[in-house]
Order: C-alpha cells, then structure tokens, then sequence
C-alpha cells in the first residue's frame, strides 16, 4: 500500500539580504500566509500581541505537521506489518479453509511460534510451513477411509484388524506433532500417541493400491487409512524430517464436516483470508 505524500506550501525563505541576528527566529526567516490562521496579514503595523501570536503559530505549526505525517506514515507501516502476517503460499493451490487457518495461526501466533503443518481432509493435500508462515511444501496425503471429525473413544488401543470401517477417521484439531528425537530415532511424525495417530511415509498393504491411489487426482481415492496419514515418502523424509529434525511442531487437520473458522472459532474471516500470492 503507496501513501501518497502530502505538500503543504506554506513556508518559503526570504529572498535577498541577510537575515538579523536579533530576528533570526521562524518569524523573520520564514514568510507564513498567517492570514490562513488569524485572518491578517504580517506587517509592520501588527500590534505586538498580534506578532508574539503569530509568532506562536509559526512555531508550533512545522511541529504539528510532522506529528500528523509521523502518524500517517506509522498507520501505513502497522497496515504493512498485518499484511506481512499473512501466509505465503507462492504458486501453490490452496483450499479457502487452509488460507483462513494459516492466516488465523500467524495473527493469532497459535502455532507458539513453531513450524506448522496443515491437512485438507477434503483435498487430500498436507501443507507445510516455517514459524513465519513461509510454505516450505506440500504433497498428497491418504487419510481414513470414514468420513467424519470426531474420534472414538479407545479407538488408539485397538490393533488395525480390530478397527471397524465406521472409526477408521481422521479426526480434526490442533495437535501437537512430536519432532526432534522422537522423529529422527522413528518413522512416524506422532500427533496424538494415545490416539494412535501420526504423520508418516506411504505403506502399501497388499491389495490396497496406496500407490497409486496418492497420486490420484480424485480425493476419494484418498481414502483408505485407518486413520493416520500417508504422504510420499520422498516429501517424508525430505520436508518433513528436515523441518522438524530439531523442534516439534503444531498441526491442523482440517474439518470436513463443518466450515474450519467455525470448527476453530475464528473471527473476521473475510479480512485474514490470504490471496494466491
């Protein structure tokens, strides 16, 4: 945002001679229109208290000047450092709730200042940023084969065979992803370790088609997981466990049953929602 710049022409230097040292003030080596202010013009004929006025005026006016251009100019530079909070997302496609929830993060500093990590449940697509909101990278994901938001309850102590088709979920919130060690010494990125639930590199069960369903371009081919989520493995052990060797971090898993500003309780959507920049 330019602000445009404001010219006041109300000073102008006198013009030949030197200026007495007993009147070299604002008065006497400035020339001011005072008529704009009291309605009279300087002149000799000015009583004394009209001239001690308006020599108040004359100096006090550049400093009420600079204040107001101090104070525009700030405006501009705290209207500049909003927009700054905003996610970057360079060329990559985004869902309107990923912008909203990134956005959201950044303001709010709900991601504590860490990397973050959002999945779109409904895209199918994991995103990844730096503590500033940068996009760092983003790829295809499978998720759980039920759709739904909320997890069952002892669904985390139950081997795989054991869990029905109907509690195979994703589910949404904010969690926190354990890095650092925990990452290196593992293959798993956990969110929620009692949940069972983690990030980590595709597995290909026989009969399942995880292969060629995470390069599908549908996302209902998506989903097929018992709940955790698969990525590439290359972006796993690339993005993920470079980001994340040595912090933990936040994740969001979006909603796909209600709106994410709704499921997360933010406000002022409208005015956080970042363009395709």
């Amino acid at each position: 945002m330019n602000a445009e710049k404001s010219y006041y022409p109300l000073f102008s230097t006198k013009t030949g001679g030197s200026i007495p040292e007993k009147t070299r003030d604002y008065s006497s080596s400035l020339q001011i229109d005072y008529s704009l202010f009291t309605g009279h013009s300087i002149n000799q004929s000015s009583t004394p208290e009209m001239q001690n006025t308006k020599r108040h005026i004359c100096f006090w006016l550049p400093l009420v000047v600079a204040f107001i251009s101090s104070f525009a100019f700030s405006s501009v530079s705290c209207y500049g450092a909003e927009e700054e909070r905003k996610a970057f997302f360079g060329k990559e496609q985004a869902s309107r709730d990923v912008r909203i929830v990134a956005d959201w993060s950044l303001r709010s500093q709900d991601h504590e200042g860490v990397p973050f990590v959002i999945l779109d449940k409904r895209e199918a697509k994991l995103f990844v940023f730096n503590s500033n909101g940068r996009l760092l990278g983003a790829a295809p994901a499978l998720l759980g084969a039920a759709v739904g938001d909320k997890d069952f309850e002892g669904v985390g102590n139950k081997t795989l065979e054991n869990i029905p088709p109907e509690q195979r979920i994703t589910p949404a919130g904010r969690y926190v992803g354990w890095g650092g060690t925990y990452l290196a010494k593992g293959k798993y990125f956990w969110i929620s370790y009692k949940a069972g639930l983690a990030i980590h590199a595709v597995v290909n069960p026989p009969g399942q088609r995880r292969l060629e369903r995470i390069v599908s371009p549908d996302p209902a081919e998506h989903r097929i997981s018992w709940g955790c989520i698969n990525v590439p493995t290359k972006f796993f052990n690339g993005n993920m466990r470079r980001v994340f060797a040595a912090t933990n971090g936040i994740v969001y898993i979006l909603p796909e049953t209600q709106p994410a500003s709704e499921f997360f309780g933010i406000t002022g959507v409208n005015s956080i929602v970042s363009g395709n920049k």
